[in-house]
């Protein structure tokens, strides 16, 4: 009993040294010198192999035709990776504008949920009886912005 005892403690300790390697953290690649190493992507679904970064591989795998047509111009360091950086600094210089306009298909200036199933906003078809604060059976651009506001302020943990 005592040797099946010591061995099995032996066995733990022998691979203890597996299981820290196992944790330690990746390597991350040093920017070059007096240059800010790029925000890596994070929580993105875009970033199949989660190294943090965009390949023009995984971007067109995305099927996202945007991320795909644009690629060269949010790539500002040319090197055929998308950071968190480079996505967020194209999307505020290119606003895209035009999707509500386009899914207001009566012009009217509000959109009902027949028109945003039709423009393929699911999760905002889904969240319209929410979203029409109102409740006249339409969303307004301003509803739709001050809905995300107010789930973006849910979002965000409080400090302190």
């Amino acid at each position: 009993m005592t040797s099946l005892k010591s061995l099995s403690i032996a066995t733990l300790l022998s691979l203890a040294p597996a299981f820290a390697f196992a944790q330690a953290p990746a390597p991350v690649a040093p920017s070059a010198p007096g240059v800010p190493a790029p925000a890596k992507v994070r929580g993105n679904k875009i970033d199949t192999n989660k190294d943090g970064l965009v390949s023009r591989a995984e971007a067109q795998a995305s099927g996202r035709k945007h991320l795909v047509e644009n690629f060269d111009k949010i790539d500002a360091n040319k090197d055929g990776q998308l950071s968190r950086d480079e996505i967020k600094t194209f999307r505020a210089a290119n606003p895209r504008q035009g999707r509500f306009q386009k899914a207001d298909v009566n012009k009217d200036g509000g959109l009902t949920k027949a028109e945003m199933e039709a423009a393929g906003m699911k999760r905002a078809a889904a969240n319209f009886d929410k979203i029409d604060a109102n409740k006249d059976g339409k969303v307004t651009k301003e509803e739709m912005k001050a809905f995300r506001a107010a789930n973006k302020a849910a979002r965000v943990p409080k400090q302190g």
